[in-house]
């Protein structure tokens, strides 16, 4: 297989235009057999409830029924280690944590850490994927999956390295949505406060606690994420994050049920649970 350049990344964290409602972002400018591992999932995602499974426990998994993905892909693609990794009698837990920081680009106290967990099989493939509480904060478990299960429905623009998901395609969640106050009460003092429009946004920023590999620079350890919030209501509308390389945007406006149906809704968000949108 010949040797492939990884581009992993898109645009900046720039607001798009309100027009847009595209959900979800994801590069994709890959050749080869990393590529083929992604368009595999990609394509199992299509089917998600006979390839995947929600668990919950410490953390929101997502779990692999028929794993493609290698523990080496995670390192070509982001070119870091993970933070550490625990040994299992049934192969390996990776554990990458990003650390939050303060206006001076020092670890913020107290500190507040987002967590993502990958367990790889005996066979050295992908199982589960784990999101911490504190991620659930901002992407809500309903949304989440709901989010991740719109990707198997998404088309993929190799010209601008997307995979874009139609509005159309979305499903609706019922489930009530959190506020800026509950979320900066959570996170801590944004690293900047912007409005425009009708919308407010608190800019976040975090550093992987990881070690970059070849000997490259280590870019990809800075973390960015922007949550945006209705101006009247507070309500959180959408979450742009970038997290080695990789950029996740998520439009819970696209989302949302119409009004008269969530107003029976008492989901908490925080709460780790499945999604409604089956």
């Amino acid at each position: 297989m010949a040797h492939i350049r990884t581009a992993w990344k898109i645009s900046r964290l720039s607001p798009p235009p309100f027009r847009r409602l595209l959900l979800l972002t994801v590069a994709l400018a890959l050749t080869g057999c990393v590529y083929l591992r992604l368009l595999e999932v990609k394509n199992q995602l299509q089917d998600f409830d006979h390839n995947f499974r929600v668990e919950i426990k410490d953390q929101w998994y997502v779990q692999f029924l028929h794993p493609v993905m290698l523990s080496g892909d995670f390192t070509y693609l982001t070119e870091l280690e993970p933070t550490r990794i625990e040994r299992l009698t049934n192969g390996e837990r990776w554990i990458v944590d990003f650390h939050k920081l303060d206006r001076s680009d020092r670890i913020a106290v107290p500190r507040k850490t987002l967590t993502f967990t990958m367990q790889f099989n005996q066979e050295d493939k992908l199982s589960r994927f784990g999101f911490s509480p504190l991620f659930l904060s901002i992407a809500p478990p309903a949304f989440l999956e709901a989010s991740i299960r719109s990707m198997g429905k998404g088309s993929v623009d190799t010209g601008h390295r997307q995979l874009r998901v139609d509005p159309q395609d979305l499903p609706k969640i019922k489930a009530q949505l959190p506020t800026r106050q509950s979320i900066i009460a959570t996170f801590g003092r944004p690293l900047l406060e912007t409005s425009e429009g009708q919308e407010q946004h608190a800019f976040y920023r975090f550093i992987a606690d990881t070690r970059p590999v070849h000997g490259n620079s280590g870019a990809n350890r800075l973390a960015e994420v922007r949550v945006s919030f209705d101006g009247a209501t507070g309500e959180l509308t959408r979450m742009m994050g970038k997290f080695v390389g990789l950029k996740l945007r998520i439009n819970y406006r696209a989302l949302l049920a119409p009004p008269a149906q969530r107003s029976s809704a008492h989901t908490d968000p925080h709460r780790p649970a499945a999604s409604e949108a089956r």
